[in-house]
């Protein structure tokens, strides 16, 4: 490609026309580079914010799913359907009494969020099935959201508390 050109006066150097073009090819260049970044960076932001509503939707159901999985649970009755409940009381293996619940947009362990004050929590159920001749099962349905990005965890638990010889 040749950048001069020799014109027949022996001047060299651009047209106006050849400026303008390599202008408005410049231009188009960067308008595309400068949308294709924003683009990128506005899915690594969403991305970020996927990635710490998960991390915190982890640590809650974990920390709950430990607990629950060794304790008893309380004024849960025997029975075959499934049992729906905002809040959830059980002992742990400690002999502690324990409750779970949801309130406003806080996933609760006594009264305490577990949540991070950039998660908020839009839905929260336990299902409960504690069949007289089987291990209880509690499930776990949360609905979250940060930044306006949602997503819906859930996690079964069965206990390691056996059926007692009286619930029979």
């Amino acid at each position: 490609m040749i950048i001069f050109r020799k014109d027949k006066n022996k001047e060299w150097g651009f047209t106006m026309i050849e400026l303008l073009v390599a202008l408005s090819v410049f231009s188009l260049v960067s308008v595309i580079a400068v949308e294709v970044f924003l683009t990128s960076l506005e899915g690594s932001k969403q991305i970020l914010v996927k990635q710490n509503i998960q991390e915190s939707g982890r640590f809650m159901m974990e920390a709950a799913a430990k607990e629950i999985r060794m304790s008893v649970l309380q004024g849960v009755s025997c029975g075959e359907a499934t049992q729906t409940l905002s809040s959830l009381s059980l002992t742990n293996s400690k002999g502690e009494s324990v409750s779970y619940g949801f309130s406003g947009s806080d996933f609760l362990r006594n009264g305490q969020p577990l949540n991070s004050g950039k998660v908020n929590v839009l839905f929260g159920q336990f299902y409960v099935q504690k069949k007289c001749y089987l291990q209880p099962r509690t499930t776990l349905a949360m609905k979250l959201e940060s930044g306006g990005v949602e997503i819906n965890l859930q996690n079964t638990i069965s206990s390691r508390q056996y059926a007692q010889e009286s619930e029979k």
